[in-house]
């Protein structure tokens, strides 16, 4: 999953490829480029992350995609950047949840402040993310939560 502004605001696109097996060989095939139409609005949608209760991205395992039960992003839809999340649902995978044209509901994480928040990113419980919030240093400094 990426952002980017090509429509003439950011927009949350992702790719995907697929194995393709024969008698004789197997291929895999990259998908081209789609929008994930229930992250998007009509303003800056940008910096999407997964997460799960159960979800890390750095372990022995590699990631376990199964695991996933959110994305998070940020949006500046109300004004400033604030720091959303949807859910997943649990009998889809994330593929065809992505490619979906249903309308999952986003919601405001607590974590958001006056200021722009920004930039979310989670491994296991840890979610860090930007904001130039009152109290830092100045510009955008690196915040963190960890989920209860």
């Amino acid at each position: 999953m990426y952002s980017s502004d090509c429509g003439g605001n950011y927009d949350i696109r992702f790719i995907y490829s697929e194995l393709h097996n024969s008698t004789n060989s197997t291929s895999t095939v990259i998908k081209r480029s789609e929008k994930v139409s229930f992250l998007n609005s009509n303003y800056n949608d940008l910096y999407p992350s997964f997460y799960g209760k159960d979800f890390y991205y750095h372990d022995e395992w590699g990631i376990d995609a199964s695991k996933i039960e959110k994305i998070i992003y940020c949006s500046d839809r109300e004004g400033k950047f604030n720091i959303y999340e949807v859910n997943i649902p649990s009998d889809s995978t994330l593929i065809n949840t992505l490619k979906s044209n249903q309308n999952f509901e986003s919601f405001k994480l607590k974590i958001n402040s006056q200021s722009d928040d920004k930039c979310p990113f989670v491994n296991g419980k840890l979610l860090v993310f930007s904001s130039n919030r009152s109290g830092g240093f100045g510009g955008f400094d690196l915040y963190y939560s960890i989920f209860l």
